[in-house]
């Protein structure tokens, strides 16, 4: 089977042009190492009762520009790494696939990942009613959301007309897996470019998919720091809700802008769905105080009473020490 024939086959009826078609499959090579073969059952979210009341009014949660985090640190967490894997495949590479290795990197050593692609990212939890997280995360006293997680899409899909890929992604604490990962997104990427240029029907399309390999890999390099913290960090037990717009498609996204931050509004119960509300747990001095607040919030967001229930920690409020 040819690689033009491997791609339509990939792509189901009515089946796209076949430059569309190419841009698929290295957009799904790209992701797919850093996604996991399914997300935990249950994401967490804790925050204050004031967060609590703007997610479950708006039904939304605000994706942060992966410029404007907080640890501009956890961005750069495996770019140390890139150099080394990117020479370490060009040495084994055919000439055309060396010759995209060495266009990504030119452009990649000056502008790093942060002017490539724009991506947007959400914080949550596989652990829930944690003291550790309710000490991190709300302080003074809180709510955690416990949410059912949809299956990882695959592909992009139209959210308010227009396409965004989203997916979970369960960060890591360890420098040998981040390296994995590196490599085995910009394999996936070469592999298809390389089969790409092997194949006399697409040659036509060479511009294309040099132009998609690099930008690929560059999304390769945003996934590896998004995706990885460093080991000081791994109590967390992160995932990272991802969100990557179509960048034709951004004008027609809620993009908000506080304290000189953008955030992608994202509601969650829009089709496709992101996530169902299960529970609530509030932690905190008041619990009678507080689970009344939480009722109220769930009702005032259009949830019927006692469904989703609200329940109190296990964990008698504890307030972190200060250091």
């Amino acid at each position: 089977m040819t690689n033009l024939e491997r791609m339509l086959a990939f792509v189901p009826p009515p089946r796209l042009s076949l430059r569309d078609a190419l841009e698929r499959r290295m957009e799904s090579a790209s992701s797919r190492p850093f996604q996991s073969a399914s997300s935990p059952s249950v994401l967490c979210h804790y925050t204050s009762m004031e967060g609590l009341r703007g997610i479950l009014l708006q039904q939304a949660f605000r994706a942060t520009d992966h410029h404007d985090v907080d640890d501009k640190g956890e961005l750069s967490a495996a770019e140390d790494r890139i150099d080394a894997v990117l020479a370490d495949l060009a040495a084994g590479a055919s000439p055309v696939g060396r010759d995209v290795l060495m266009h990504f990197h030119e452009f990649y050593s000056v502008r790093r990942i942060r002017d490539y692609v724009t991506i947007y990212l959400s914080c949550f939890t596989s652990h829930r009613d944690e003291l550790y997280h309710w000490q991190e995360f709300a302080r003074t006293g809180g709510a955690c959301l416990v949410l059912k997680a949809f299956p990882n899409e695959t592909a992009p899909q139209m959210y308010r007309g227009a396409k965004l890929a989203r997916s979970a992604h369960e960060v890591v604490y360890t420098e040998s897996v981040w390296e994995d990962r590196l490599r085995a997104g910009f394999s996936a990427v070469l592999s298809e470019y390389e089969l790409t240029r092997s194949d006399a029907a697409l040659w036509g399309f060479a511009d294309d998919a040099r132009r998609f390999a690099v930008v690929q890999m560059a999304l390769v390099a945003a996934y590896a720091g998004l995706s990885s913290k460093r080991s000081k960090y791994s109590r967390e037990v992160e995932w990272r809700w991802i969100a990557v717009p179509d960048p034709d498609d951004i004008h027609r996204l809620v993009v908000e802008e506080r304290n000189g931050k953008k955030f992608l509004t994202l509601r969650f119960r829009e089709a496709p769905k992101m996530f169902d509300l299960e529970e609530v747990i509030v932690w905190g001095p008041d619990t009678d105080a507080l689970t009344a607040e939480a009722g109220a919030i769930l009702l005032a967001a259009g949830y019927p009473a006692g469904n989703p229930p609200v329940r109190v920690s296990t964990h008698p409020f504890a307030p972190k020490s200060a250091p």
